[in-house]
């Protein structure tokens, strides 16, 4: 049953595009069904009937496949944009971790996907045992300092496995860093000059340490090439650091922080006009913020996010959302994971969606608003009165007059509920 389940709901997904999007909700939707099936069956019903029941409860699946589409082509966008944007095919690496690493080397995989960049030069180096780790990865490198402000002085110290940075923040607006392994965390300078700590797990060489620069008043942070890599199967790998990040208190323009396998914690109450935060299987800890608009992105790190962002987006696989605050537009977009959202407002705009990760939204008393909603087996709840048969597989949702808001929120198999605060 579960395999004449699973085809037509390919059927019904063929609009949507073959990709491994299309296959996780294609699983889902089948399990639950067939969770289904074989529950009528338990309770007597006929296998034809209880088979007849199961295929009318599908309902419509053009969203779903439209969801899938849309997952489809960002993913495309992420491969055409090249090397530079190290989420290209996180999916397929997941579930090639999940299904042919151990756990225990889960964070190697990550490590050596960042690598992957190093290697093209590292292979044209002859080894002389193939059981020893690859080593001197290293090709050319850049000027460890570049300074694209005038008169501007910078100064670096340290020893052992902590390496300190100077950077004065005069003529600076922004930030971008970008790590393969470890954390970044921000914490509060005490004067106007950017303190930055790099913590390596042991001594680093000199191309190895971070490469800072600056260009057009964005302070360019990129942890240093390592020369020190090896393989799964002798269970080797890639050095890492952590960055502690110490900024003036002070409005920034922009902030963009993208790592592989590190955390991402902010300092508490920051304000920012543009926040990009990026993380594969790392955390994103935003307390407090104060931020103009704001877009954070994670497979399989969970997200913690507190203050007001004007315009936010968050898209996540597998990780789950907590978010605590207020924003005029917001957008959340997970697979599985499960997503939490205490608003302060009513939000203008307000669009979720999940396939099989559960959906709680807590709204403030209002004068009314609209739910257009669609889901496939999740059930939704309301403790707003909201006019509708909550049993339906899609349709809109109105409370009160209706005001003039129209939010969205769709699953496949995740439950949807709304709370009053």
């Amino acid at each position: 049953m579960n395999e004449q389940l699973r085809e037509l709901i390919e059927q019904r997904l063929s609009a949507a595009k073959n990709c491994p999007a299309k296959e996780d909700v294609i699983e889902e939707i089948t399990a639950d069904l067939t969770e289904r099936y074989d529950e009528l069956v338990s309770q007597g019903v006929e296998p034809e009937e209880a088979l007849k029941q199961v295929q009318e409860g599908i309902g419509d699946l053009d969203e779903v496949a439209a969801y899938i589409n849309e997952v489809y082509r960002r993913s495309e966008e992420n491969q055409k944009s090249g090397n530079n944007n190290p989420f290209a095919g996180l999916d397929d690496l997941l579930r090639n971790v999940a299904r042919d690493v151990t756990p225990s080397l889960e964070g190697l995989m990550s490590d050596l996907r960042s690598a992957a960049g190093h290697v093209a030069s590292a292979a044209r180096e002859t080894y002389k045992d193939a059981k020893e780790p690859i080593r001197n990865m290293t090709g050319t490198v850049k000027d460890q300092v570049k300074n694209a402000v005038k008169n501007m002085t910078f100064t670096r110290g340290g020893s052992g496995s902590r390496y300190d940075y100077t950077v004065p923040s005069d003529g600076l607006n922004g930030l971008d860093v970008h790590t393969s392994g470890g954390d970044v965390t921000f914490g509060v300078s005490q004067d106007n000059n950017i303190y930055i700590v790099e913590l390596a797990a042991s001594q680093l060489t000199e191309d190895q340490m971070a490469e800072i620069q600056v260009v057009d008043g964005i302070l360019h942070i990129r942890q240093g090439r390592k020369s020190s890599a090896g393989s799964l199967l002798f269970h080797y790998g890639m050095l890492s650091s952590d960055f502690e990040i110490y900024l003036p208190v002070r409005p920034w323009n922009a902030i963009s922080v993208t790592t592989t396998s590190g955390d991402i914690r902010l300092e508490k109450g920051m304000e920012v006009a543009s926040l990009t935060l990026q993380s594969t299987s790392g955390d994103v800890d935003v307390p407090e913020i104060q931020c103009g608009t704001a877009e954070v992105s994670t497979v399989s790190g969970d997200v913690d996010l507190t203050g007001h962002m004007e315009e936010l987006r968050m898209n996540t696989v597998s990780g789950d959302v907590d978010l605590c605050g207020s924003s005029r537009s917001l957008t959340v977009n997970t697979t599985t994971g499960d997503m939490s959202l205490r608003l302060d407002n009513m939000p203008d705009r307000l669009d979720l969606s999940a396939v099989s990760g559960d959906t709680k939204l807590w709204l403030p008393d209002n004068d009314g608003f609209a739910l257009q909603y669609t889901r496939v087996s999740g059930d939704l709840r309301s403790d707003f009165d909201l006019k509708t048969s909550l049993n339906a597989k899609n349709g809109t949702a109105v409370y009160l007059e209706g005001g003039n808001r129209t939010y969205s929120m769709t699953s496949v198999s995740g439950d949807l509920r709304i709370y009053r605060r």
